[in-house]
């Protein structure tokens, strides 16, 4: 367990954690989590419920706003599953979703394995696509929830564009020197 404050916002190094934990859930019980199983993750984390609350408000407020005629922003699943079978054995369809694992496949694609994991993986393309696109937009909605809660006196780094304070002369996060704001 970290030692976050009850109402802390949730720090954007756990949202990968909290995701892949989600996944591992996800995975073993072979169905989307549920919100009871992400609190459960959260608390895991260390990360408080109310943060993820007030988190998963906002995802369900954009959910919402959205609406169901407008085409969400995300990777198509179409165009994932094209790629693995055309060009699967250069890697494309991982770079598609930003794995580095598709730099194996550019390096062994002299031995013809990459373009039959590339067809074999066609077939698990499109419910990858759609856990990337849900892992985004869970990232958007903490990385929105944070920008609107609680942290609006603070300025992001010119250098990473964390929030630090405003008189911070040292960004906490990247370590560069910063101009402290008046």
């Amino acid at each position: 367990m970290t030692d976050h404050t009850p109402d802390a916002p949730i720090p954007d190094d756990r949202v990968p954690d909290i995701l892949a934990r989600a996944a591992e859930i996800d995975r073993q019980r072979r169905e989307t989590s549920s919100v009871d199983d992400l609190r459960a993750v959260a608390l895991d984390a260390g990360i408080s419920v109310s943060s993820l609350e007030a988190a998963l408000e906002e995802y369900a407020k954009a959910d919402r706003r959205s609406g169901k005629g407008e085409e969400r922003k995300g990777k198509s699943t179409t165009t994932g599953t094209l790629l693995s079978v055309f060009l699967g054995g250069f890697g494309a369809h991982r770079f598609y979703l930003h794995d580095n694992l598709g730099i194996l496949y550019l390096v062994f694609v002299w031995t013809m394995i990459p373009s039959f994991l590339g067809l074999v993986e066609a077939f698990f393309m499109p419910d990858r696509v759609r856990a990337y696109n849900a892992r985004m937009e869970l990232i958007e909605a903490v990385r929105a929830h944070r920008l609107t809660s609680g942290e609006k006196g603070r300025r992001p780094c010119p250098h990473c564009a964390e929030l630090i304070m405003p008189e911070a002369k040292v960004c906490r996060f990247c370590g560069n020197e910063v101009a402290p704001q008046a």
